[in-house]
């Protein structure tokens, strides 16, 4: 169906912008909590960013 997939194509970008946005931001978010615990082993911190990047 033509245009559903316009409306798709139109959609999509706007879509991923908002995902990379929300990832940064939550990424950020996991790096200003582990920057404030030093007590917290290394591989903690690793495991916060993996999913993120």
């Amino acid at each position: 169906d033509p245009a559903s997939k316009q409306c798709f194509r139109n959609f999509r970008p706007r879509t991923r912008h908002r995902v990379v946005w929300v990832r940064s931001a939550v990424w950020r978010l996991d790096k200003a909590i582990c920057d404030q615990q030093p007590g917290l082993p290394e591989n903690t911190s690793q495991l916060h960013f993996t999913g993120n990047s």
